[in-house]
């Protein structure tokens, strides 16, 4: 035992102090906090009021446009129009909706958010199908009432009755993604392992080494070493993660944590739309179990690929 923790205490530091798993260690945490936060602050910045400005000579349609929740509407006059398309003032207005006949267009000083565009397109869209179904002759109110809207909420049962929300969309994502995680986690590390064998063989080092343990002990030390490599380089990434994620929170969008609940945070409460429901330890616990078999199994036939091949 005592030469195969040799074995491992040389493969893990000789792993940790090449540049490339510092680059790797520093570069993950970073990819995985802009992910993170592009998703919060575009919904903190969607929950903005937005006014839009509405030019239509006929004003059949403006006429009919009711204000939602972050969206309202204020028709304007044809001065106004050509003021506002020839000197645009975003601190009025956040767009300017242009109609005539069949044609809709939006002009802005910035781009025009996807769920607001989608939002005022739904509008017209229910505005020309009420006056289409009034040309038609059929009543409008006989169409309303005839609607119905369903919405399936699903919830797991656990073992002492609590009920709690699911989401099966994250937990097909957490899955698939949590597979493609662990194939490629298993073949860099594996690799790592086979590369080392062959450039000890191709060294010579290798038969100075053997002279010493035995080629199990070898393997052993390999395998155990660079799998503490993998396990110290997911520890690191959550710890920076975490801590990335709350210096950036704290420093860049302090403003934006004013709209998040008191005591909370914007990256815990982002986690928690997307994980409500799920058993984010039991997933963690899970993933590392399942990359620690693969992991000995495929390095072990890694690193017999490794010594078949001629130095």
């Amino acid at each position: 035992m005592h030469k195969i923790w040799l074995i491992i205490q040389r493969e893990y530091l000789v792993r940790v102090r090449k540049k490339s798993f510092i680059v790797m260690t520093i570069l993950a945490p970073l990819l995985m906090v802009a992910l993170i936060l592009a998703p919060a602050m575009l919904a903190l910045n969607n929950q903005q009021d937005r006014l839009i400005a509405v030019f239509e000579e006929e004003g059949i349609i403006s006429s009919q446009l009711e204000d939602r929740d972050l969206l309202h509407f204020k028709t304007i006059s044809q001065e106004e129009y050509q003021e506002l398309k020839s000197n645009f003032n975003p601190n009025i207005y956040y767009a300017l909706l242009d109609i005539k006949e069949d044609t809709y267009t939006m002009f802005s000083n910035q781009q025009i958010a996807l769920n607001t565009r989608n939002n005022i397109e739904a509008e017209l869209e229910y505005i020309l199908e009420k006056e289409n179904l009034k040309n038609a002759g059929i009543p409008i109110h006989t169409i309303e009432e005839a609607e119905s809207n369903i919405n399936i909420i699903t919830k797991i049962i656990s073992e002492d009755g609590t009920a709690t929300s699911s989401n099966s969309e994250i937990s097909t994502g957490i899955g698939f993604m949590s597979g493609i995680l662990i194939y490629i986690f298993i073949f860099m590390y594996g690799t790592m392992v086979m590369r080392g064998v062959i450039e000890e063989k191709t060294n010579r080092i290798i038969e100075v080494i053997i002279s010493s343990v035995r080629p199990f002990q070898l393997m052993m030390g390999k395998i155990i070493g660079v799998a503490l490599v993998g396990l110290t380089q997911f520890a690191l990434w959550i710890g920076l993660t975490l801590l990335l994620s709350t210096v950036i929170e704290s420093l860049f969008i302090s403003d934006a944590i004013q709209n998040i609940p008191e005591g909370n945070s914007l990256i815990l409460s982002e986690v928690n739309n997307w994980f409500g429901g799920i058993n984010i330890i039991q997933i963690l616990l899970s993933f590392i179990f399942y990359f620690l078999i693969g992991y000995l199994l495929y390095s072990a036939l890694f690193s017999a690929v490794g010594s078949a091949v001629d130095a």
